[in-house]
This record gives structure tokens, C-alpha cells and sequence, in this order.
């Protein structure tokens, strides 16, 4: 978006800091249960314009802005230092790294006009990259539970969720992710032509590779009946890597019944365990096939589609010929598994 500008808060803005508090939008999440008047704003602001924020009678740095668009003002972004700040939790227990920097964020667009029009992803990035990841490692925001429109635009900027709290959603977004990727094997044989595929690509790489076969996940249930088996341990185990690899053969024009029935299972994350469905979010997903005959018509389908609908990046898939017909896929094997290595782990 090159028309998009952060120009620093000044005393001059104050009014229409005023103007937007006056928006329903804006005033059901920032309001504080309370009707703000100009004074209120110059009260609370004038030391944001300053460079800091008075906490228990300290001065502590604060970097306030007003986004715009082609010059135009459309809303408020301000980001800190997460750690030196009160947020009204014990940021430490989301931020295990002490080590490593944490800024928080906070941001609306107040101008009605550019509500609801996908401009708040855009801006959220754009501010991370050329302010907040110059000068800290990641980024925390805490929207209310209740705020769904904004927990899907911090998710689309790149933050996932880190711990839910009675009231609020703890997201964390970092300046660089480390590639820890799961490798998830759904076939009937564990040693067949998929295995082969998987080698591949990952060459001599020390990546985890879960195998369906030797768990105890059962088809889908509306009544959560099977909530004790495998599956919520491996969907526990499979948020903390990214990106995540799904490894299946061709069978009948489709995947393997084992990870159709593995996926069938990710409604679960809808429903009785939303905490880690949420933490799916932005992450990538790849797919390693291998197939004897002929690619399938819309085999990718079920795939990128179920990313679309749980937020996540659907980045493509890996197409392993297995079959002794056609000597030009044979040989093309190595060179496009190399392709596909590249476009994950660089």
C-alpha cells in the first residue's frame, strides 16, 4: 500500500482523536465504559504527543502515530516496550524468551469510511515492518475475546494466538519465524512410495514425521465421544511447529483414508477446543503426494480450501510419480522435489 503513511501524534491531532471516540466502533472497545470530552483527550494524550506514558509516576517511552492514506487520517496506532509497560497480565508468562525484545501494539481505524474494507491487515503489517520490527524481535496485541473483527486482523498481519485469558486473546507476532516444520504421514504402508516422497524433499533434514498409522484417531463424532484420543495431543503437538507437512498417496482420485479422516477431525478445533484451533492461524500448510498414474483433477482442493475457511497460507503441493510408464516423470522427480525443499525451508 504506498500511499500508506504513520505521521507521529502531535497536539494537533487531538481532535480528531476526539472525533473518532465519538464512533461506535471505536468507543465499544476504547471507550473504558465512559463518554470522552476534548478535555479527557488532552488529558490522557498529551504526554503520548510527548513521548511517554506516566505509570505509577514514571515516564515510559510510548510511540503513538496517526495512520493515513494518500495524507488522508484514518486512525490511531501506538506501540511500546511490552515488558516495561502494565497490561493488566503477567506478560512473563507469555514471553518465556527473556532474552529476546517484546513491543505491544494497539491500533483502530476511526474514520468510518475505511472500516471493514481489509485496510487494517495491511496497516498492521506495514507498521510492524518499518517501526515495531526495527526496534524489537516480536510483537504482542490483546484483543477482547468478543473482538472477532479485530482477532482476524491481527491474524492475517501475522500474529497467532499464545494463551486465551478470562476475557481476552494474548497474540504474538515475530520479526523473523524459525522454520520448524512437522511432517504428518497418513498411508497404509509406512515404507511405500509416500515415504519415498518425503525423503525427497527433506533430504537428510532432521524433521519430525508423525505417523497416522501407529495413533488411535477416530472418525469424526458430532457428540465429541472420542475427545480422549490421539488426535488433540498430535493438534497440540502440530501448533507449535510451522510449517506443517501432510504426507498422503493418491488413492482413488483423493487422499488416504487415514488423513481424511485426520482432517475430518480438525472440527473438533471449531468447536470444543477452540483455544488451538485459533493458534492454526497464518500458518503454513504443504502437501507431498505420490501418485502412479496420473495427477488427480482437484486433489488440492480439499486442501486449500480447508485452509481458507481456518485462516491458514495453503503454499501448494509435491507431486511424486511412483508409476514405471513414464520414464520424463521419473527423472523430473529430483529436480522438482528440490523445487519444493526450496520453497519451504528458504
Amino acid at each position: 500500500m504506498d500511499s500508506l503513511s504513520f505521521v507521529p501524534l502531535s497536539a494537533d491531532h487531538f481532535a480528531l482523536l476526539h472525533k473518532w471516540m465519538q464512533e461506535p466502533h471505536v468507543l465499544q472497545w476504547w471507550g473504558e465504559g465512559k463518554t470522552w470530552s476534548f478535555e479527557d483527550i488532552q488529558k490522557k494524550y498529551h504526554s503520548y504527543a510527548l513521548g511517554y506514558k506516566i505509570e505509577q509516576g514514571m515516564k515510559k517511552p510510548i510511540f503513538p502515530f496517526i495512520i493515513c492514506i494518500e495524507e488522508h487520517p484514518i486512525g490511531f496506532i501506538q506501540f511500546y516496550n511490552a515488558l516495561e509497560h502494565e497490561m493488566g497480565y503477567k506478560v512473563e508468562e507469555n514471553w518465556v524468551n527473556s532474552s529476546r525484545s517484546l513491543a505491544a501494539i494497539d491500533f483502530y481505524i476511526g474514520d468510518t469510511q475505511h472500516i471493514r474494507k481489509g485496510f487494517g491487515a495491511e496497516v498492521l503489517k506495514a507498521f510492524l515492518h518499518d517501526y515495531v520490527f526495527i526496534n524489537f524481535e516480536a510483537c504482542l496485541v490483546d484483543p477482547e475475546k468478543s473482538n472477532k473483527i479485530a482477532i482476524k486482523t491481527y491474524a492475517k498481519a501475522g500474529f497467532t494466538t499464545v494463551q486465551e485469558q478470562k476475557s481476552s486473546v494474548i497474540m504474538i507476532a515475530h520479526r523473523e519465524e524459525r522454520k520448524n516444520p512437522l511432517i504428518i504421514f497418513g498411508s497404509s504402508r509406512n515404507d511405500g512410495n509416500t515415504l519415498k516422497a518425503i525423503k525427497a524433499v527433506i533430504k537428510d533434514r532432521p524433521i519430525p514425521i508423525v505417523d497416522l498409522q501407529e495413533l488411535n484417531i477416530a472418525h469424526y463424532d458430532y457428540n465429541y465421544g472420542n475427545s480422549h484420543d490421539d488426535f488433540i495431543p498430535l493438534a497440540e503437538k502440530m501448533v507449535r511447529h510451522n510449517p506443517i507437512i501432510l504426507a498422503t498417496p493418491v488413492y482413488w482420485y483423493s487422499m488416504s483414508a487415514l488423513m481424511k479422516t485426520f482432517i475430518d477431525r480438525w472440527s473438533d478445533l471449531l468447536d470444543i477446543r477452540k483455544d488451538i484451533g485459533r493458534r492454526l492461524t497464518n500458518k503454513e500448510l504443504y502437501i507431498i503426494t505420490s501418485f502412479g498414474e496420473s495427477v488427480p483433477r482437484g486433489f488440492e482442493d480439499a486442501f486449500s480450501q480447508t485452509c481458507d475457511y481456518l485462516d491458514m497460507q495453503y503454499k501448494g503441493c509435491f507431486y511424486f510419480y511412483s508409476g514405471n510408464d513414464d520414464l520424463e516423470l521419473s527423472k523430473n522427480n529430483e529436480a522438482m522435489a528440490s523445487r519444493f525443499s526450496t520453497q519451504i525451508f528458504n
